[in-house]
């Protein structure tokens, strides 16, 4: 028995029979490391991660390789969903070394932390591109023993290198004042200036990437690149796009809604697809995924109305609340790729079982509807579900009731293992999905779910006063809080304040952003360290810039803190988001595809923007603005906050008197006037497609 068995996270759980003599993160390892001379093994990965799985089967549990590592090396085994501030680091050390990333992330350490080399996957048998984890042991003991000054040079190259790489930009070329409020003002124009080369330049990227004949964006592995199926939506939105850019939304939303990538039975996304059809999949599926998919679906839906979206958005929510909920509250993290030992095993069907729980005609007309055939289109005679390409996911009568019973069989196989822990960040992405397909959607359910989650993170993440990373619920909130987990956390509780109307929900994005002031920001160079300022240290202090399949921490808090500043009226939060931006500005403008998230971030603050108010409690009114796809608005309603906007209402009802019928109005703000207050629904749909975003896209 190793040091991991007082640990809750299912990744740490998985290795605590290891051969190997691991430890967790923490002091313990270091120390022990240094006081006997040895190098530190980090081996990085998560529950869900296949590859992880496979090497820790062929060399973990191996009581040889155990040994090896225990006699010459101190083993670390992280949770990188625990602790994305110590896998960030290691990941770019990766990047730095071999241009490319990956899990299990496999690195080597001097006893202060410094990497001194990198890798994913070892198998334990030499291939033609890889030395099997043992050799690569020896050779790393060698080099430890006879060439240490060349692996410290080697160290102090790799560290300086990625500490360079997670500077931003400096705040001269930002502003060239500390006043935030008058950086704000000064940065715009530049900003704007900047945008149109982004928008260029992403524009670029996407027409030589787009895959014409399966949609999606570059070939194999292929992912959903919510980020830009957002910029592109927006494209689309602000009439910046021809036909082109709507039909490749549509084209890679619908590629996927088809694919083998889809679960049809039980909704929900697998993390990518291997192949360029979108047809096999990488089996697991995260939170983090259906959140965003989600969100782009919806939005699609609210774009063009085509009710295919629609159905996919909810189905993939539906799935994580039925599937992910955690009993006592919270969504887990994801669900294996495996069971049984087998990738993909819960997910696949032969038509023999299919014949076995369906009647001749479902069974038929099943079979019919994905493509399947005694042959297969997987291994072993099984068959993915799928639908042909350009055919419609919206099931008829017949298929939609064979498939609930198909789904109702799978539920009596071994399940996929579920990551049982909660994260601050995931979960508040999923709450902020769930308001916004609460929003287009108009069902009460999923308004409920997205305020009892709203409620469960307040509830259960907040540690005396300081907001956590993660919660276990035999273990309680625990680890700090990283800038991306309040930056979900500032958009998820204004969206639940646009949502709801409850006032509390903007007093508790103010409180976050106080401890994002207070503990993250930083004062030097402007925008928002990973960590607090009295978390461990370590190797250096980083900055989370660049997007990957989830926005970066600064690229969520410059979208966050402009809708919550636009709400509250507040300058210094706005300037804050700008700061944000442009941080990595000139990064964007040279490789925008890295940065998708940013870039729509980017277009929030550049576009004409908006503020909408009901002053009083109207579902029909509310009605009227949910039905809009309206990325550069913001919506107050129900009960008051301290806001500008706010202000207007009240002074508008004292010049009306106090005879006048006191009907609940609305408002729509923008470019620093307001609309006539109106009751009636119809008048409120004009004054919101007359706002200027849709005139721009409408044309003179």
């Amino acid at each position: 028995m190793n040091h991991l068995s007082n640990q809750t996270s299912p990744y740490l759980i998985q290795h605590v029979n290891n051969p190997v003599d691991w430890y967790p993160w923490g002091p313990e390892a270091f120390e022990k490391a240094a006081r006997l001379d040895r190098p530190v093994l980090i081996s990085i990965g998560y529950s869900t991660c296949h590859w992880c799985h496979v090497m820790a089967h062929e060399s973990f549990e191996d009581p040889v390789v155990g040994d090896q590592i225990n006699q010459n090396f101190v083993a670390i085994k992280v949770d990188r969903e625990e602790r994305p501030d110590v896998d960030a680091i290691y990941m770019d050390a990766l990047v730095a070394i071999s241009g490319s990333g990956g899990w299990p992330l496999t690195a080597f350490l001097f006893p202060d932390g410094r990497p001194f080399f990198a890798g994913t996957y070892f198998p334990p048998r030499p291939t033609r591109h890889l030395p099997s984890f043992s050799s690569l042991l020896d050779s790393i003991s060698a080099a430890w023993r006879d060439k240490r000054d060349q692996l410290s040079s080697q160290a102090d190259l790799i560290v300086e290198t990625i500490r360079e790489a997670n500077t931003g930009r400096d705040r001269e070329k930002l502003s060239g004042s500390l006043d935030l409020a008058q950086d704000a003002d000064k940065s715009f124009e530049q900003m704007a200036n900047d945008f149109t080369q982004i928008e260029a330049g992403l524009k670029d990227w996407v027409f030589q990437k787009w895959d014409s004949a399966w949609g999606g964006f570059g070939s194999a592995p292929k992912f959903p690149q919510c980020g830009v199926i957002e910029f592109l939506e927006r494209q689309v939105l602000c009439g910046k796009a021809d036909d082109l850019g709507l039909a490749m939304v549509e084209s890679t939303l619908a590629a996927m809604a088809a694919g083998g990538i889809y679960d049809h039975l039980g909704g929900g996304f697998a993390r990518y697809s291997t192949d360029n059809t979108w047809l096999v999949p990488h089996f697991e599926k995260m939170l983090y995924d259906q959140s965003l998919i989600a969100k782009a679906y919806v939005q699609a839906f609210q774009l063009t109305l085509d009710p295919r979206w629609r159905q996919v958005a909810v189905e993939t929510v539906d799935y994580v609340l039925r599937d992910l909920a955690l009993d006592g509250g919270g969504y887990g993290c994801g669900q294996d790729a495996d069971s049984e030992g087998h990738e993909g095993k819960y997910y696949l069907w032969s038509l023999l079982e299919m014949k076995e729980i369906l009647d001749e005609e479902s069974c038929n007309a099943l079979a019919d509807w994905y493509g399947v055939t005694w042959k297969g289109n997987f291994e072993n005679n099984t068959n993915i579900l799928r639908r042909p390409l350009g055919e419609s996911v919206l099931k008829p009568p017949l298929v939609e009731e064979a498939s609930k019973r198909l789904l109702a069989a799978r539920y009596l196989r071994v399940p996929p293992g579920l990551d049982n822990k909660v994260l601050c960040e995931w979960n508040a992405m999923f709450a902020s999905t769930l308001c916004v397909v609460a929003s287009a959607v108009g069902e009460n359910r999923y308004r409920e779910a997205a305020s009892g989650l709203g409620e469960f993170l307040w509830d259960n993440l907040l540690d005396q006063g300081r907001w956590k990373r993660a919660f276990h619920h035999g273990r309680g909130a625990y680890n700090d809080a990283t800038s991306a987990d309040l930056g979900w956390l500032i958009n998820a509780f204004t969206r639940l304040y646009e949502l709801t109307g409850r006032s509390k929900w903007i007093d508790r994005a103010q409180g976050v952003f106080q401890e994002l002031s207070t503990y993250y920001h930083d004062d030097e160079q402007g925008g928002y360290f990973s960590t607090p300022h009295d978390a461990d240290e370590l190797i250096f202090r980083r900055k989370d810039l660049s997007d990957s399949s989830v926005p970066a921490g600064n690229s969520v808090l410059c979208e966050s803190l402009f809708r919550l500043g636009s709400l509250m009226g507040s300058r210094d939060l706005v300037a804050r988001s700008y700061e944000c931006a442009g941080l990595v500005l000139d990064k964007v403008v040279a490789i925008p595809q890295a940065f998708s998230f940013m870039v729509c971030a980017v277009d929030t603050l550049v576009n004409p923007s908006s503020e909408i108010l009901i002053d009083g409690d109207s579902r029909e009114l509310l009605e009227v603005v949910h039905r809009h796809y309206l990325p550069y608005s913001v919506v107050a309603h129900r009960e008051p906050i301290d806001s500008p906007i706010w202000q207007v209402s009240k002074t508008l009802r004292s010049d009306q008197g106090s005879e006048s019928p006191q009907k609940v109005r609305a408002y729509v703000c923008s470019n620093f006037s307001c609309s006539s207050p109106t009751s009636d629904i119809e008048e409120l749909e004009d004054i919101l497609v007359g706002l200027p975003i849709y005139l721009q896209r409408q044309g003179p």
